[in-house]
């Protein structure tokens, strides 16, 4: 066990003990999206090497699942090209998006707030649809 890991598991230790059940799954929801944060911040700085200035298919909550030839999104697999917090903006430019797929991922948004903003962010990359009749 590293030095780390010893001071977390101290500090859980002595949240347990000297605090309400709430107060600690506060404090543990806050641990975990502080990892979130660290993991969305990382794969900001790698979006430039995946996008194309023809086509970017974005694959979101891929989980186990990236597609070739498509930025595969997934917060929680180290397989996906990127691991986004879909619930931020997304780091792609207006109408530079042809597709946007996922699949099994609106069970993971809080209804009111975040499903809004995974609809309005698709939206706003998505390029605008021509037809010629």
């Amino acid at each position: 066990m590293n030095w780390k890991e010893s001071v977390v598991d101290r500090a859980n230790r002595f949240i347990n003990a000297y605090f309400s059940k709430g107060f600690s799954a506060a404090v543990l929801q806050t641990e975990q999206e502080w990892h979130i944060y660290r993991q969305h911040r990382l794969a900001l700085k790698k979006v430039s090497s995946f996008l194309c200035p023809s086509e970017n298919k974005l694959n979101l909550g891929c989980g186990p699942n990236p597609k070739a030839g498509w930025i595969n999104v997934d917060l929680f697999d180290s397989r996906a090209d990127l691991q986004l917090d879909l619930r931020e903006s997304w780091p792609f430019p207006e109408g530079s998006v042809a597709y946007v797929y996922s699949e099994h991922v609106f069970e993971h948004f809080e209804p009111c707030d975040e499903v809004k903003h995974f609809l309005s962010e698709a939206l706003r990359v998505l390029r605008p649809v021509v037809f010629l009749t």
